[in-house]
């Protein structure tokens, strides 16, 4: 796609008050730019950590928002970070690392950020990362418990930490499925597809078949409600749209947004352009459009998205912190979401950026 293009997806919802606007993608990603270090990497907010799952994320709505520079730079960032045996720690700072557990979800996500850059920029820009994304998923690959889920953390050690999380094992889904696209467009050895495909299909059989004991108690986040929709449609069946519909009434009012958990009022920007994504997948247009409305009331002026606001207090918590990951969230919502019914999973949704 010719640079400076990404943008035209959003033309026609210059005059609708509920999409955010193409010079309101712009205003937004270079605020999330402007957070970017001297190193490339983007932290969650000025002073805070980083990890790779949301500077990704962030590198993801930058190149919507047409920022190539600072996509290639935080993409080098994040190539400086990747440790010998291919995996990334699960935080860092702006000079070290601050936890040094390997967090498979935090890792695979790369796969994510590829499919999507290239089908926003062409193979040429991502073609150096290439062999970071196949360490990477290697690496994961590798990890896989013998149950067919995912360890929630690896020690530097190599013992497990901690027990599988239901979203994060979702979200790993939609990452190897993402680097098995990618693979195939960059035609990479047919040997890897095999063990990445393998790998995913034991990943799929073993959530099927596990029970909420195989998951840690996180039943009450919104995450768990939602993650399930983006790793497993389209094919999934009723029993997904049943359990998307019941966690609605769970997570979701109409006038604030969509809850981080179910039990307190602490309304997020980042599940809510996520959870609209998910109703976008399952082909519930309409509530995927009066989920994402909800979001103007996060945004501030300068284009950068407040984490989350507790109702009724309308009280913006962390106070008055506006985050890299929760303003990319709602760009690559807005982009996902000009597609329309033409998306029907979060591969396809990731391949539609472009177009």
């Amino acid at each position: 796609m010719p640079e400076g293009s990404e943008l035209v997806m959003f033309n026609r919802f210059a005059d609708d008050e509920l999409f955010i606007t193409k010079s309101e993608i712009e205003q937004s990603a270079r605020w999330i730019e402007a957070l970017q270090l001297d190193s490339g990497l983007i932290p969650w907010h000025v002073g805070g950590h980083i990890d790779p799952w949301n500077h990704i994320e962030s590198v993801i709505a930058m190149a919507i928002g047409g920022r190539r520079n600072a996509v290639v730079r935080g993409l080098d960032g994040l190539a400086n970070l990747q440790n010998r045996d291919g995996s990334f720690c699960h935080f860092y700072l702006y000079n070290g690392v601050k936890e040094a557990d390997r967090d498979p979800n935090v890792i695979c996500y790369l796969g994510v950020g590829m499919l999507a850059l290239l089908s926003i920029y062409g193979l040429d820009l991502v073609k150096p990362y290439v062999q970071i994304l196949i360490d990477a998923v290697d690496y994961v690959v590798t990890i896989q418990r013998e149950d067919g889920l995912m360890p929630a953390l690896m020690r530097p050690e190599g013992t497990e930490k901690g027990r599988p999380l239901r979203a994060a094992n979702c979200s790993i889904m939609t990452s190897l499925e993402a680097s098995i696209a990618f693979a195939r467009v960059a035609n990479l050895d047919a040997r890897k597809l095999q063990s990445w495909n393998l790998s995913l299909t034991r990943l799929r059989r073993a959530y099927e078949e596990a029970t909420d004991d195989d998951f840690a108690a996180t039943e009450d986040w919104a995450m768990d409600w939602y993650y399930p929709v983006l790793a497993l449609a389209p094919g999934a069946g009723q029993e997904l749209t049943d359990r998307f519909s019941i966690g609605l009434k769970q997570f979701f009012e109409a006038d604030f947004g969509v809850k981080c958990k179910a039990s307190n009022s602490w309304f997020t920007a980042a599940e809510t352009a996520e959870a609209a994504i998910a109703a976008l997948i399952l082909g519930n247009i309409d509530v995927a459009r009066e989920i994402y409305s909800t979001l103007r009331r996060f945004r501030s002026s300068d284009g950068g998205y407040v984490t989350g606001i507790v109702e009724p207090y309308s009280v913006t918590f962390p106070p008055e912190e506006r985050s890299s990951y929760t303003t990319a969230a709602v760009i690559i919502a807005s982009a996902m979401l000009s597609r329309g019914s033409k998306v029907s999973s979060f591969k396809d949704a990731l391949c539609s950026l472009g177009y």
